[in-house]
């Protein structure tokens, strides 16, 4: 059963018949629509022959025991670990923590987090003026770097601070 969100697009023939290819979805934050593309996995137009290096990085990456352990339960929405098997996204019990879930929720709606990453208009993380909600101070933000340098000259006590990311489902960072 295929997703409704996967857009198929092809050109009608005079016979109205159509050979429909799987394209990209538009982004969100665009108001306008553009002309559909055709969809390309990634790194499908690079000739891995002319480029070793990047042949050499997909073989390392899927080598890596992590990438296999959640590989094997990809298809599962949500779950516990079991034998050592991961699954992409934690169990709904503990979804419904985040506050992100719950105001989804609150309007009568049953959804989990790959629902709302799905439909939600993505921002840089790391790209924009920002402001320090430990101290007021819009920092200009280039890069994970410039809230590291900041955190480092005025928030040294952060160190030996536990605390919770606002737009990740369970996840704790602990500097």
């Amino acid at each position: 059963m295929l997703n409704a969100s996967i857009p198929f697009v092809g050109l009608v023939s005079k016979f109205n018949t159509a050979l429909p290819k799987l394209a990209y979805r538009q982004p969100l934050g665009r108001l306008q629509r553009e002309m559909p593309r055709q969809y390309k996995l990634a790194g499908a137009t690079v000739n891995l022959r002319k480029r070793i290096d990047v042949l050499r990085c997909m073989c390392m990456m899927t080598a890596r025991p992590e990438f296999a352990t959640i590989m094997a339960r990809f298809d599962e929405p949500n779950g516990e670990p079991l034998e050592g098997r991961w699954i992409r996204f934690p169990p709904m019990e503990d979804q419904k923590k985040s506050i992100d879930v719950l105001l989804r929720e609150w309007s009568g709606n049953t959804v989990d987090v790959d629902t709302i990453l799905s439909n939600s208009v993505h921002t840089a993380p790391y790209y924009a003026p920002s402001l320090c909600v430990f101290c007021g101070e819009i920092i200009q933000v280039m890069s994970v770097t410039s809230w590291i340098e900041h955190f480092g000259k005025l928030h040294r006590r952060l160190l030996h601070s536990t605390f919770s990311c606002p737009s990740c489902v369970p996840i704790k960072v602990y500097i």
